[in-house]
C-alpha cells in the first residue's frame, strides 16, 4: 500500500502498464475563441481530434502536429506563438509553446517532499513534508517562493480560505517543543502565530467545509473535525484515512479499506457507507463538486489505474476515465466541464521513473482516443489544484532528495 509518498510500494504494483494505450496529445481549433476560462477547452467545451488550419482542415493525416507554421486569424504561428499555442487567444500561463501544445511550467523546484497545494487568486499554496517541513507560496505568474510557516513537522495538506491558512502536520499528536501532530492555522500574509486547531496522529489533509475544518488522520484510522476547544471530533472510523473530500452532508475518503468510503456528519460517528470500489496499492485523493464526487487509485490486483466519478444521490452512477495508461494516479482535480488527475508513475524500488503524467477528460466521459494528456516526465506527481486558467500540481522527486517540484500547465 502506498500513499503519496507515505509507505513504501512494491515496484510491481505499476510497472505492468508502462505502454501508453490510446492517449492523445492537446490538438486544438487553431481559429477557435481563447476559452479557458471555467473550465472550457474551446469556445464550444470541446477537445478537438486533430489541428487544424485557417481553413478548418487537418494539418495533416496522420495525428502528429504539423511542424511547419500554421497562422492563424490573429497573424501569430499557432505552433509556436506562447500567446496563441494551437489557437488563436490560446495563453500558454508563462509556458513555451512546442508545436502547439502547451509546455508545463515549475514554479518552485529543489523541494523536501512536497505534499499539499491550495491556490487563491493570485498564489500557490503548498507544503513540504520532509526535513523540518514548511509552508510556503510562489505567486501563480511565477516569482519568488516566500515561506510562510516554517519548523513544522511533515507538513502535508493545505488549504487556504480568505486571510486564513490552514494545514496539516503528518506527526504524532501535538506535544509542546516535541510533536506538531495535528491541524494548524495561521493568519496572511504574515502568518506570524501559527496556532493549534486540533491535534491528530500523523494528520494529513485538511477539508474546510461548514465552517469547520475536517482532516483525515492517518495514525489514528479517523476522519475528525477541529472543535471549538482545542479537540477532535470523530467523523468516522476506519483503516488508515488518507485523501478527503467534505461537502455540508459527508465527508467522503480513501483509506487502505478495499472501497471509497463516506460518512454522514450530522451524527453517526464511525459508520460507514461504501460508495465505491479501491482495492489499492496506490491510495488516491478524492474531490468533489456539487452533484458528483471523484477519486482516484490503482488496482490492488491487476495494477490497473482507476479514476472514477460518481453522483452523489446514487453513487452506482459512475464513470470512469483512466485505464492501462495511467501509472499509479493520485492527484485529482475538478472543474465545471473537466475532471483532471496525476499520475506518480512507475518505480524502481523506491526510485520514480520519471514517467509521471497528467491527463484531463470531459467530465461526462473520456473522448473514443481516450484521456487527453498535458503533461509528461514528471517525477511522482500527487496532489493538484485547478484554477480558470491552469492546472496545478506538487511533484515529490526523488525519494531522499530535496528535488520535489510545484508546477503548472494551461488548460487545454
Amino acid at each position: 500500500m502506498r500513499a503519496a509518498r507515505l509507505l513504501a510500494l512494491s515496484a510491481g504494483a505499476l510497472m505492468g502498464c508502462s505502454a501508453l494505450i490510446g492517449v492523445k496529445d492537446i490538438y486544438l481549433d487553431a481559429d477557435a475563441g481563447p476559452g479557458g476560462g471555467g473550465g472550457d477547452s474551446s469556445t464550444d467545451g470541446s477537445l478537438s481530434d486533430g489541428p487544424v488550419g485557417t481553413d478548418g482542415q487537418p494539418l495533416d493525416d496522420g495525428g502528429t502536429v504539423d511542424t511547419g507554421t500554421d497562422t492563424g486569424t490573429c497573424g501569430a504561428d499557432l505552433q509556436t506563438s506562447a500567446q496563441n499555442c494551437g489557437r488563436c487567444g490560446h495563453d500558454c500561463q508563462g509556458g513555451t509553446c512546442t508545436k502547439g501544445k502547451c509546455d508545463p511550467v515549475t514554479l518552485a523546484s529543489g523541494l523536501d517532499n512536497p505534499g499539499g497545494i491550495a491556490l487563491d487568486a493570485t498564489n500557490v499554496y503548498y507544503t513540504t513534508g520532509g526535513g523540518t517541513g514548511a509552508v510556503a507560496l510562489v505567486p501563480k505568474a511565477g516569482g519568488q517562493p516566500k515561506g510562510l510557516a516554517t519548523a513544522q513537522t511533515k507538513a502535508r495538506g493545505v488549504q487556504v480560505e480568505g486571510t486564513t491558512l490552514y494545514w496539516s502536520n503528518g506527526d504524532y499528536p501535538f506535544t509542546p517543543g516535541t510533536y506538531k501532530g495535528g491541524v494548524w492555522k495561521c493568519t496572511l500574509p504574515a502568518c506570524t502565530t501559527p496556532t493549534l486547531l486540533a491535534p491528530g496522529d500523523w494528520a494529513y489533509n485538511v477539508q474546510l467545509a461548514n465552517g469547520k475544518e475536517y482532516f483525515s488522520a492517518y495514525n489514528d484510522g479517523k476522519v475528525l473535525v477541529a472543535l471549538p476547544d482545542g479537540g477532535a471530533g470523530v467523523v468516522a472510523t476506519t483503516n488508515h484515512a488518507f485523501g478527503l473530500g467534505v461537502d455540508s452532508t459527508h465527508a467522503y475518503y480513501t483509506s487502505w479499506q478495499p472501497s471509497l468510503y463516506r460518512a454522514a456528519l450530522d451524527g453517526g460517528a464511525g459508520v460507514e457507507e461504501a460508495v465505491g470500489p479501491l482495492n489499492s496499492k496506490t491510495v488516491g485523493f478524492v474531490t468533489l463538486d456539487a452533484t458528483r464526487f471523484y477519486w482516484a487509485y490503482t488496482d490492488d490486483v491487476d495494477a490497473g489505474a482507476k479514476v472514477f466519478g460518481a453522483a452523489k444521490a446514487d453513487p452506482t452512477n459512475r464513470v470512469s476515465y483512466a485505464g492501462p495508461e495511467s501509472i499509479g494516479p493520485v492527484g485529482i482535480a475538478v472543474d465545471a466541464t473537466n475532471i483532471y488527475w496525476a499520475t506518480s508513475g512507475g518505480f524502481t524500488g523506491a526510485t520514480p521513473n520519471g514517467d509521471g503524467k497528467v491527463f484531463t477528460c470531459p467530465l461526462a466521459g473520456c473522448p473514443a482516443g481516450g484521456p487527453i494528456q498535458l503533461a509528461d516526465k514528471l517525477y511522482d506527481s500527487g496532489p493538484m489544484a485547478v484554477d480558470a486558467n491552469a492546472v496545478y500540481w506538487c511533484e515529490y522527486g526523488q525519494d531522499g532528495t530535496p528535488s520535489g517540484k510545484v508546477r503548472k500547465v494551461a488548460k487545454p
